[in-house]
């Protein structure tokens, strides 16, 4: 979903009279899905988990300040009202961000079954090469 898409989305989701403990965890998610996929696309096949989250710090600080950021949109009281938000509790915001991981896992997992086919690929072609000396 693209930034002005998800912008969109998130009034009309105002203007359809949606609480704003929906709206705060429907932004929430948003940013969370975005920081989780960009942290997972680095690489095309090795592992985010691999790379270690400090091997781009420049990024991994971009993501820890976006994250810092949403949350002050439905922390911070006087951000609510701008934002039309309210704190969500701590059961709400795990939700939320178990939720927005979605994306991340589904990327990794892309990348795993990628890695394995590439060994079992790499590893019968040893096996063949092996067979015919």
């Amino acid at each position: 979903m693209t930034s002005s898409a998800a912008l969109r989305s998130m009034w009309d989701f105002v203007d359809e009279g949606k609480t704003s403990i929906q709206l705060a965890s429907m932004i929430i998610n948003t940013a969370l899905e975005q920081m989780g996929k960009v942290l997972a696309i680095r690489s095309e096949e090795e592992s985010f988990f691999s790379q270690g989250a400090l091997s781009n710090k420049p990024l991994f600080g971009a993501v820890v300040l976006t994250f810092a950021l949403q949350l002050a949109t439905i922390y911070v009281p006087f951000l609510n009202p701008v934002f039309k938000t309210e704190p969500l509790s701590a059961a709400e915001l795990a939700a939320t961000i178990l939720l927005s991981a979605v994306v991340f896992l589904a990327v990794e997992g892309e990348k795993a079954v990628k890695r394995s086919q590439k060994r079992a690929r790499n590893a019968h072609h040893s096996d063949h090469a092996g067979s015919q000396r």
